[in-house]
């Protein structure tokens, strides 16, 4: 008896989720890339207590590893662990742009608006169903 073989077709009708988690694999593999990056060349030596050590030395790996857990979610359809990490980053950006909006109210003005907006998109993958 010869076993038949088929061929696997990803399933395609609804083309948002793929999409969506397309989009998402990138914006986690750029956080990736980014951190490691800032990592990599950002200035080292500085003394524990000093806000510069956390902010050149621990801040990049925490965001190394948070992009990667979220990856790592996605690549195992663990979508809840996934939406988690986009959303955290999400809300990073969002603090980020209040925070510049209040720091620099001039120089800002414009900018902030624009990075609530682009910390709003993730919103859509944490609320949708499965």
């Amino acid at each position: 008896m010869a076993r038949s073989r088929h061929i696997i077709v990803p399933n395609l009708g609804n083309s948002k989720p793929f999409v969506l988690r397309t989009v998402v694999d990138v914006a986690l593999a750029l956080h990736f890339v980014a951190a490691a990056g800032y990592w990599w060349v950002s200035p080292k030596g500085f003394p524990f207590e000093s806000s510069r050590f956390w902010l050149n030395s621990v801040m990049p790996i925490i965001l190394v590893a948070m992009a990667f857990a979220g990856l790592f979610a996605m690549h195992r359809k663990r979508w809840s662990v996934a939406a988690a990490v986009v959303l955290s980053f999400a809300s990073a950006w969002c603090a980020g742009a209040i925070a510049g909006r209040v720091v620099f109210p001039t120089s800002l003005r414009c900018v902030a608006f624009g990075q609530l907006l682009y910390s709003s998109l993730p919103l859509e993958f944490s609320a949708s169903p499965g």
